[in-house]
C-alpha cells in the first residue's frame, strides 16, 4: 500500500540514558510515550509504532492524510521541546506494509535515511513527497534549504513550528539528562541548535515581509538564508517606483516602472534592536506619486 510515512527520532536519547538514574530514565521515557500517544490520537493517525527513541507513523495517501501527518510532526516538535525532548524527522511517500508485529517498506527506509541526514531540530520532506500548494503557508509548510550532512544544496518542504527565542531554546537542551551545562555541549549538538534558530529567524522575517517570497518558493536565487540577514544588517533597501494608469473611465491601477537598491550605513550591533525603515508612496490621479 502506498502511504505517507513519518519517522521521528528523539535526539539526545543516549545522553538521557547515560546521565540519569533508572527512575529518572523511566520518567523521561513515559513523557515521550505520552506525547506520542496524545498526538496520534488527536490527529487520527491510523498506524504508528514506537521503538525505543524512534516513532514510525503513516496515514493514507490523500491530501488529508498528509495534512494530519504534518500536524502530528508539528505537535511532536513543539510538545517534545517543551518537555526537553528534542526531535528530528522526515516525511516520505511510498510503499509501506503494516501488521501487528512489524512495519516495513521503501517509504520507511527513505524517511529514516532523510531524517538522519539533517543537521537541525525539525522535520522536512523527502523527494517522494509532493506537497499541494494549499498546504504551503508561513504557519504550516515552507520551502527551505534544510541543512544536511552531505549532498547537493536543495530547497525542500519543511514543517513550520514554534521555536523559542535562543535563551529559552538553549535552556531546554541543557537539562533533564541532555547535558549538564552549556559547556558540556559538543559542536555536533551546537551546530543543530544554530541551524534551527536560523530557520526560526528566516520564518519570522518572511512573515513580516510577505511580498518577498511565497512559502512555496525560496527567497532568492541564493541558497543561503543568511543572505537575508546580511542584507538587513548592511541596510540594503529596495525602492520601487509606480505610475498610475487609467484602465477604464474612473478606474486606475498602479504599475511598477522601476526598482533600484541602495545601501544604507550598517546598523551597529550593540545589543539594541535594529530599527526597521519603511518607504512608501501615495498615488495621485494625475499619475504622479507623493512620498510618505
Amino acid at each position: 500500500m502506498d502511504a505517507f510515512c513519518l519517522v521521528v527520532d528523539l535526539l539526545g536519547f543516549r545522553s538521557i540514558i547515560h546521565n540519569l538514574d533508572a527512575d529518572d530514565q523511566r520518567q523521561r521515557i513515559e513523557e515521550w510515550i505520552s506525547i506520542v500517544k496524545t498526538g496520534c490520537l488527536e490527529y487520527s493517525i491510523e498506524n504508528h509504532q514506537l521503538i525505543s527513541d524512534t516513532l514510525f507513523a503513516s496515514t493514507n495517501g490523500s491530501e488529508d492524510g498528509l495534512r494530519r501527518l504534518i500536524d502530528l510532526g508539528r505537535f511532536l516538535l513543539e510538545k517534545g521541546l517543551a518537555a526537553a525532548l528534542p526531535l528530528r524527522g522526515a516525511i516520505s511517500y511510498g510503499q509501506i506494509c503494516w501488521d501487528a508485529e512489524i512495519a516495513y517498506g521503501k517509504a520507511i527506509t527513505e524517511a529514516y535515511e532523510h531524517g538522519e541526514a539533517q543537521r537541525w531540530l525539525g522535520i522536512s520532506c523527502a523527494k517522494s513527497v509532493k506537497i499541494p500548494e494549499s498546504l504551503f503557508n508561513w504557519d504550516q509548510m515552507v520551502v527551505y534549504p534544510v541543512p544536511m550532512k552531505k549532498g547537493r544544496l536543495a530547497a525542500i518542504p519543511a514543517i513550520v513550528w514554534s521555536i523559542p527565542l535562543f535563551p529559552d531554546f538553549l535552556s531546554k537542551l541543557t537539562k533533564r539528562g541532555l547535558a549538564t551545562t552549556v559547556n558540556d555541549m559538543d559542536w555536533s549538538w551546537a551546530d543543530k541548535v544554530q541551524n534551527t534558530v536560523i530557520f526560526r529567524m528566516y520564518i519570522k522575517l518572511l512573515r513580516g515581509y510577505p511580498d518577498y517570497a511565497l512559502p512555496s518558493e525560496q527567497f532568492t536565487n541564493n541558497w543561503f538564508p543568511i543572505d537575508i540577514f546580511d542584507s538587513l544588517i548592511e541596510g540594503n533597501v529596495t525602492f520601487q517606483l509606480f505610475e498610475m494608469v487609467a484602465t477604464n473611465p474612473g478606474q486606475f491601477e498602479l504599475r511598477q516602472t522601476q526598482s533600484t537598491s541602495v545601501s544604507l550605513p550598517a546598523a551597529p550591533l550593540n545589543g539594541k534592536r535594529i530599527p526597521s525603515i519603511q518607504f512608501g508612496i501615495n498615488a495621485r490621479r494625475d499619475g504622479g506619486i507623493t512620498p510618505r
